[in-house]
């Protein structure tokens, strides 16, 4: 026997059959109806392929085949709800002339709902019904909970949206209620909570006008703030920019939950919630509080430097600048371009398309006279300057940055002036000078430990030396280098240095150092998929290979 969308056991008992050999099938919202012996089985949202076969099942496959695309799109607007993916069927089949992309473009974005009706059949009525059937403190936690994002949560987040040391009670009640889905437990053993997509789109309606939602909201972004602060303070910096200003004092986030996520190891956390701190950038821009997205994005660029994830802050720093904009803040939104512009200029090698950001926020910091930015702005316009072989107007902005850097005491500011004066003059000719720039760089990078800031020097200091001929200090500061490197973790840090140790042993004609440090190097950047420095690295392998095949007298 079969009995379709029981509400609770009083329903099923009357069905329940006496004799073995017999079975009832039930199904229903609740998961646990309370009936002993039952086997309760989930329906969980349907893969991706699943989904497009059921769809196919119900429009024909060679339909299907002919708009796979399409069909995959509405398969993802439905997130694998059954239901949702029989309606969105039904509707084709009947409208054999509609192209599925047609149904596609409907179903892409907010209103979803709407369109998910066939006949006396909607996904709406089904979400209404359950609903219904819960208490006044359980729809209130479902709405706020559709703050969360499409990603799965932890139980923190739901006790920041809901104001609660404790949210589990209430997690279980929805996930019962096939209202939530309970999606696992994460690596620091946090069972992870998701609601689906239809469900959110849903709440979010009965949200707006909320009085609750602003204060859920703002306590959701202050806490993802704070916790990325404590990662980012436990993580090693990255070369272009001095710490951010750190929280003493948690205002939503429990001290103790840090210890337990964050302290043992900063960046495996940052990485398991990048989706979560990706949407939360974006909620807190589209809700009106780009500074506090500011903030996120600030911290997590240390971390973005080091594991190479430049798309993703590139992206997360250009969300800013256009929602500082669009609200009419100047400031942040210079500020959120000339970081943006660091990440293209410095991790991307694209300085061309950096410059216009970088002029554009230096004019708004020479207007507003905020001359600690305006001297790190200037800084990275003299690196791009110098890239793009303008070494003379690298010098101008250089000198500017360090003369404001000074006035204002600002040492990292110092410390990068210096740094691209050195390269800068060095492309002019000026060895001597480039090399005492360089160098009084390097001075400032031990005096503030940080071994981003004395890498990066370092790194500009062997090439200064380089391309002025003098190769007997460098392989000594690609040592240091190479230490520096290693102590951060920085792998690809270590690989740059490795090849311009081997470039300096070759120039001295030293070939069996040259092939050893060239080797391993070319590993480093196998290991990390660096490709961009592998052709001239192999190249000068093969000369100092070359060499070694010669006779001694000939290579003399």
């Amino acid at each position: 026997m079969f009995a379709d969308d029981a509400a609770d056991a009083a329903q099923v008992r009357p069905l329940l059959p006496g004799e073995p050999g017999s079975a009832l099938l039930v199904t229903g919202r609740p998961r646990h109806l309370g009936l002993d012996g039952a086997h309760v089985v989930d329906v969980r949202p349907l893969p991706p392929g699943e989904g497009v076969e059921l769809l196919a099942g119900i429009v024909g496959r060679d339909r299907v085949a002919r708009e796979r695309t399409a069909a995959e799109a509405i398969a993802a607007a439905c997130d694998g709800f059954p239901l949702a993916l029989r309606i969105a069927g039904a509707r084709l089949a009947a409208r054999p002339a509609w192209p599925l992309s047609h149904l596609a473009e409907l179903l892409d974005g907010p209103g979803r709902l709407d369109q998910m009706v066939a006949g006396d059949t909607a996904v709406r009525a089904h979400i209404e019904h359950a609903y219904a059937g819960l208490d006044e403190r359980t729809r209130r936690a479902f709405r706020i909970l559709s703050l969360a994002g499409p990603h799965p949560f932890a139980p923190w987040v739901a006790g920041a949206l809901l104001d609660t040391p404790d949210a589990s009670a209430v997690l279980a009640e929805l996930v019962d209620g096939c209202l939530l889905i309970a999606s696992g437990v994460d690596r620091f053993g946090q069972p992870r909570h998701r609601m689906h997509d239809l469900l959110r789109e849903f709440a979010a309606e009965r949200l707006r006008g909320d009085p609750d939602t602003e204060p859920a909201l703002e306590r959701l972004i202050v806490a993802w703030l704070e916790l990325v602060d404590a990662a980012d303070e436990r993580a090693p910096r990255d070369p272009y920019f001095p710490a951010p200003a750190r929280f003493r004092r948690c205002a939503v986030v429990d001290p103790d939950l840090v210890g337990r996520l964050v302290a043992a190891d900063p960046a495996a956390w940052i990485d398991s919630e990048m989706a979560n701190l990706r949407t939360i950038v974006e909620v807190a821009c589209v809700a009106g509080r780009h500074r506090l997205a500011t903030g996120i994005v600030m911290r997590l660029a240390a971390h973005s430097h080091l594991h190479r994830k430049h798309f993703e802050v590139e992206y997360l720093w250009r969300l800013v600048a256009r929602a500082a904009t669009d609200a009419g803040d100047a400031e942040t939104a210079a500020y959120a371009r000339f970081r943006c512009a660091a990440v293209l200029a410095g991790d991307r090698g694209r300085p061309a398309e950096a410059v216009p950001m970088v002029d554009e926020a230096a004019e708004v910091f020479e207007r507003t006279g905020d001359h600690r930015d305006l001297s790190r702005v200037l800084s990275l316009r003299a690196f791009c300057r110098q890239a793009l072989d303008r070494p003379e107007d690298a010098v101008r902005d250089a000198e500017r940055g360090l003369e404001l850097a000074e006035l204002t005491g600002e040492r990292h500011a110092q410390l990068s002036s210096l740094r691209v004066l050195g390269l800068a003059l060095g492309k002019l000719g000026d060895h001597e000078r480039a090399v005492a720039s360089a160098e009084r760089a390097l001075a400032i990078g031990r005096e503030l430990g940080e071994p981003a800031y004395q890498g990066i020097v370092l790194d500009s200091l062997v090439r200064i030396y380089a391309a002025a001929g003098r190769h007997d200090p460098i392989p000594a500061l690609c040592a240091e280098g190479v230490a520096l490197n290693r102590s951060i973790g920085n792998v690809l840090g270590v690989a740059y240095f490795q090849e311009q140790w081997g470039y300096a042993h070759q120039e001295l004609g030293e070939h069996e150092q040259a092939v050893a440090r060239l080797r391993l190097a070319l590993d480093l950047f196998a290991s990390q998929r660096e490709t961009d420095p592998v052709p001239a690295c192999r190249e000068r392998l093969e000369l100092s290979l070359r060499a070694l095949r010669e006779p001694e007298g000939a290579r003399a």
